[in-house]
């Protein structure tokens, strides 16, 4: 009978570790495996935000009115013209945004992939109908910006696509 019982205890004993194990995650077994954890997630977020940002300073330096280009013969090109990129960027494997997306100036130190991005002109709105301001193109020039980042996870899992619409008047 006691014997029975010491059994029973280690049994017992046995499955709740295995109960506490499969509910504990383990962020440094998937750190060491490449897989994403949470803290991999962030960073890939705040690599495309990182790129968002430099995009949005780019644009807000032009003094005038960039040209939008269709077709990109020497990538990656500064803007693209309305409807001339895929519909759903977030679609696009790593070598497509290796090629067309834009490096930011400065690197994010954190990651071993630099964020990548594309700027594409939305809108023009012109500030007049007056034909001397239509000539000059002043007015309102609404862009698309999408930005990719990665986090330093081995599979490569953790990648965060992010977006901004960025108005800009230009006199």
């Amino acid at each position: 009978m006691a014997k029975r019982l010491k059994y029973l205890f280690f049994i017992l004993i046995f499955i709740l570790v295995l109960a506490g194990l499969a509910t504990w995650q383990f962020p440094w077994v998937q750190a060491q495996l490449g897989l994403s954890t949470e803290e991999d997630k962030a960073l890939a977020y705040k690599s495309a935000e990182f790129a968002l940002k430099e995009g949005e300073l780019w644009l807000s330096q032009q003094t005038t009115r960039p040209i939008a280009v269709k077709h990109c013969d020497h990538p990656p090109c500064l803007v693209w013209q309305r409807s001339s990129l895929p519909k759903n960027l977030s679609d696009q494997k790593n070598i497509w945004w290796e090629t067309q997306g834009r490096l930011p100036l400065k690197k994010m130190p954190t990651v071993t992939t630099q964020p990548r991005y594309v700027i594409e002109e939305k809108q023009f709105e012109p500030q007049t109908l007056d034909p001397d301001d239509l000539s000059k193109a002043r007015g309102y020039a609404y862009y698309r910006l999408t930005a990719k980042g990665k986090g330093n996870s081995k599979s490569g899992e953790s990648q965060s696509i992010l977006e901004s619409i960025y108005a800009i008047k230009y006199n």
